[in-house]
């Protein structure tokens, strides 16, 4: 918010009210469901459901995006979030918050033997998911060989600070740095996605003038 004169006046509320109100969505379920928690295995379904439940009302109360959700934490592994396409974010993002409740059985009133029923049931789970993901994306990889009029989409994140009143040589020298960033290759078809806001103020009529 510092990019904008005019929007300075919106600091304290972008540090302080929206993590007040983002922090009610958890608050009151947690409120909500304390009374059922008890050390089994039903407290943590019970929970994590909630939690899920918490997450799908954010997302739709505010505008409907869902970000920050628990299942962003598995980005990293292209293969476990293949299944989205088949459960949808919000469930797997159920599937997420079980995962991660996963510890607290060691402190269950249960037995030992039950603990690792639960730990090797939910683990295997997880290893359905990768090996799932893997299929999938080799029978995606095999089905695009097959294809010959193909083009790749890249995405392009330079380090630009956003600033207003660009001159014509700063224009003309992020887009020389965009387009070397690029990488393009004649006999190769790519749509590059660039950043929004690196020519600030300006239309994309006013940068090709």
């Amino acid at each position: 918010m510092t990019f904008d004169e005019n929007f300075k006046i919106l600091i304290p509320f972008g540090l302080v009210l929206i993590p007040l109100f983002l922090s009610l969505f958890f608050s009151i379920v947690t409120v909500l469901t304390g009374p059922y928690i008890s050390l089994n295995f039903k407290s943590i379904i019970i929970l994590s459901g909630a939690l899920a439940l918490s997450d799908y009302i954010r997302s739709k109360v505010l505008t409907g995006f869902p970000w920050n959700l628990w299942a962003y934490s598995f980005s990293w592994s292209t293969e476990i979030i293949q299944i989205l396409n088949k459960i949808g974010l919000f469930a797997f993002n159920l599937i997420t918050i079980t995962f991660f409740l996963l510890p607290a059985v060691f402190f269950l009133k249960i037995k030992i033997s039950q603990k690792s029923s639960i730990i090797f049931f939910v683990t295997l789970i997880i290893l359905s998911l990768y090996i799932y993901g893997n299929y999938s994306i080799n029978q995606n990889s095999r089905m695009l060989n097959g294809i010959n009029d193909k083009f790749h989409i890249k995405v392009i994140s330079p380090n630009f600070n956003l600033n207003y009143n660009l001159s014509y040589q700063e224009i003309e020298s992020r887009l020389k740095k965009l387009i070397k960033y690029s990488e393009p290759k004649k006999n190769k078809k790519t749509i590059f996605v660039w950043p929004e806001g690196v020519f600030s103020g300006y239309s994309y009529n006013e940068i090709l003038g």
